[in-house]
């Protein structure tokens, strides 16, 4: 009788802890619709689980926060990272080029936390979006930067709230994703459990610094984008598990038709491999092997609204099951590859997948270190000089004043045929 009433004791207590952590969150509760999700798929063929990640090469560990997004030039691997810095990632150690959280900030609202990282080509500098202060333009040399439009700027009357991810089009202008006006980043969950289209994609051109609204209405939590080599726009919807492709042609002007659907993860940043296709990085896992709660409930608005009552938002996020994916799409959005890590131990929470010469660099805004893979041989992508000069000098096996004449005994060697050991 003692056991069972300490039982009931102990409930209560969890309870009301949870109730409290729940209600001291201080954010506006949500509003749960029920939405359809299909069944998720079993992994077989291109999906079938392996190990890649799980026994890739960990890039500087221990010297950097979680890496968020990269640019990579033949000489850098720009990545940025959650706690507002970039890094030239091919240097050992790695090189600070910027830190763009403000001198004497106090917390992440204030110093900011960045998501999406570009190349603007026009002038070669670096984009840098950050989730709760704004869009930023980076020297990549100097580090010297400039706010170009702060979220303090209401557009269509009102504030940006989840700045997220960007992309700049063939005329120069940055495409972004807001992913909801409720919810910032660190209570992304709750876009989820919402369900509602609450997220919109906005429109900024540099030379104006003018941001308008694009589109609103149409998703929820939109969240990674990024062009085809006809234009239009690709646009990751995470709690959806969807990829869609948004017109950007004058005769279907943003029409939406889906893209990718029932992906094995709720995915994140999508980013083009060069070769036309697509890495698409998964937050989470979801497929027929595990079980996850959005799948489990989203068709039950009304349990969702308890567990946002009940439940603290890390036990939440702790119903998914450690797993890390990321998927390689096709130009008609079918999978043709993946890569795993099923224990969740070395990759979990995938942010980007960049690939630039044969070489993978992976990053989670919950590691300390980035995922390096060079694609095997057998994929017929060949490691470039460039790549294999970024490995050697992230190694600190080539010093920086070697690498101009390595780099022209390598391109002679490839000349002649030879292949790079």
């Amino acid at each position: 009788m003692a056991d069972y009433r300490r039982t009931i004791l102990q409930t209560l207590v969890i309870a009301v802890y949870t109730l409290t952590a729940s209600l001291s969150q201080n954010v506006p509760p949500i509003q749960p619709v029920s939405y359809n999700l299909p069944v998720p798929p079993v992994l077989m063929g291109p999906m079938a689980a392996n190990n890649v990640l799980t026994d890739g090469e960990r890039v500087h560990p221990n010297q950097t926060k979680g890496v968020t997004s990269m640019v990579s030039t033949p000489d850098n691997l720009f990545a940025s990272t959650v706690d507002s810095k970039i890094y030239d990632m091919a240097r050992c150690p790695p090189r600070l080029i910027a830190n763009l959280a403000a001198p004497g900030c106090v917390g992440k609202y204030q110093c900011g936390q960045l998501t999406s990282l570009r190349l603007y080509p026009a002038n070669g500098h670096l984009l840098a979006l950050d989730t709760f202060r704004g869009l930023f333009m980076v020297h990549p040399v100097t580090g010297s930067y400039r706010l170009l439009f702060s979220t303090n700027t209401p557009v269509n009357g009102r504030r940006p709230v989840h700045l997220n991810d960007m992309v700049v089009t063939s005329s120069g202008v940055v495409i972004l994703s807001d992913s909801s006006d409720v919810y910032s980043i660190d209570y992304d969950t709750y876009i989820c459990m919402d369900g509602r289209n609450t997220g919109r994609l906005m429109i900024f051109d540099p030379r104006t610094l003018r941001m308008s609204e694009l589109q609103k209405g149409q998703f929820n939590f939109p969240n990674g984008l990024e062009l085809t080599p006809e234009g239009d726009l690709l646009v990751a919807e995470t709690c959806r598990a969807a990829i869609h492709r948004v017109s950007l042609q004058r005769n279907s002007w943003l029409r939406v038709e889906p893209f990718s659907l029932n992906l094995p993860g709720l995915p994140d940043n999508i980013r083009s491999s060069g070769r036309g296709t697509y890495w698409v990085a998964m937050s989470y896992a979801r497929h027929s092997g595990i079980s996850n709660p959005l799948d489990q409930n989203s068709r039950i608005p009304n349990h969702r609204a308890m567990g946002f009552r009940y439940v603290s938002l890390k036990e939440l996020r702790n119903l998914f099951t450690k797993w890390g994916i990321v998927v390689e799409l096709d130009k008609a959005g079918a999978i043709v590859g993946s890569l795993h890590d099923p224990t969740g131990n070395t990759l979990s929470m995938i942010t980007e997948v960049n690939e630039f010469g044969g070489v993978l660099n992976i990053g989670s805004h919950i590691a300390n270190y980035m995922i390096r893979f060079v694609l095997p041989a057998e994929t017929g992508i060949k490691t470039s000089v460039d790549s294999f000069l970024q490995i050697k000098r992230s190694r600190c096996e080539l010093p920086d004043s070697k690498v101009a004449e390595v780099r022209r005994q390598l391109l002679q060697k490839e000349q002649a045929n030879t292949t790079l050991h």
